[in-house]
């Protein structure tokens, strides 16, 4: 006590002031102490990662809220001065600081809005990619390589700016409606069985063990999908189409499949072709 009296008279800070500092110090040292231990308690307990980092991520805002009610409290006596001095000060600030402050306001949005949530893949500003977290300036993406139809990640993580969300479209490949259309092509002498190889080809589509399952999970997304967007679809079905080029018949089959699992079901379908034209099922053009 004698000591804080003593370094008041020689800063010429006033004591409550003082005091009011040490308690703000205290008080966020241990709210950050209880924060840490809750989520790393949470960390051990949980089995699912998902939802523990959910979890986690309110935990700690919870925490931050508390902090600042907390410390509101403690230095209430002195807000009505501080908001006066931040009236002069704010103009400044403002200026100086309106990249941070139009971040914070697009995260509101992104928070209120939802153009994406975590896990969605989506591309904006050129970048393609799963995202991982969200917050109140930035959010993260793990990169998908957009140089290859159905790319896989590259393992980079991207940090974009909230500010990424008015400046530029965002191009959500898993929101309202989690499927995609997907196109393979696959090239056929002009002498060929159209026919058959259609044939084989749907039954190549249609024993893929993910796409069996598909149509089963259909009706519900996209009666979700249709209660917050006009998606409708005529035909969930594979289909296969015809078109003549000039030495070869191209067939193009078209399905629906989660982009995740795009790339994996395109190499599952494309080895079973192979290896119907190893049994003489259907027979590949082969450019001379």
């Amino acid at each position: 006590m004698k000591l804080l009296n003593k370094f008041s008279e020689i800063s010429k800070i006033d004591i409550n002031i003082i005091y009011m500092l040490i308690f703000t110090i205290i008080t966020t040292i241990i709210i950050h102490l209880l924060s840490t231990i809750t989520c790393k308690l949470i960390s051990k307990i949980g089995k699912n990662n998902r939802r523990d980092f959910i979890i986690i991520k309110r935990v700690k805002i919870a925490f931050n809220i508390i902090l600042l009610i907390i410390v509101l409290n403690i230095w209430q006596t002195y807000i009505s001065d501080f908001i006066t001095f931040i009236s002069f000060f704010s103009a400044g600030v403002a200026i100086a600081l309106r990249d941070y402050i139009f971040n914070f306001f697009c995260g509101i949005y992104i928070k209120a809005n939802h153009p994406f949530k975590l896990e969605d893949r989506i591309e904006i500003g050129g970048n393609l990619g799963d995202v991982i977290d969200i917050r109140t300036l930035s959010f993260s993406l793990l990169e998908i390589d957009n140089t290859i139809p159905n790319g896989q990640s590259t393992g980079v993580i991207i940090h974009c700016p909230n500010s990424l969300v008015f400046t530029n479209p965002v191009r959500n490949l898993t929101q309202g409606f989690k499927y995609i259309w997907n196109e393979i092509s696959l090239n056929i002498p002009l002498d060929s069985d159209v026919r058959k190889t259609k044939s084989i080809l749907y039954r190549i589509l249609k024993q893929n063990e993910i796409l069996k399952r598909i149509p089963h999970k259909m009706e519900n997304a996209i009666e979700q999908a249709s209660t917050e967007y006009r998606i409708y679809f005529n035909n969930l079905e594979p289909i296969i189409y015809t078109k003549i080029n000039n030495d070869h018949i191209t067939l193009e089959a078209r399905y629906l499949v989660h982009p995740k699992k795009a790339r994996n079901v395109e190499d599952m379908i494309y080895n079973a072709i192979i290896e119907a034209n190893k049994k003489g099922e259907l027979k590949l053009f082969i450019n001379d």
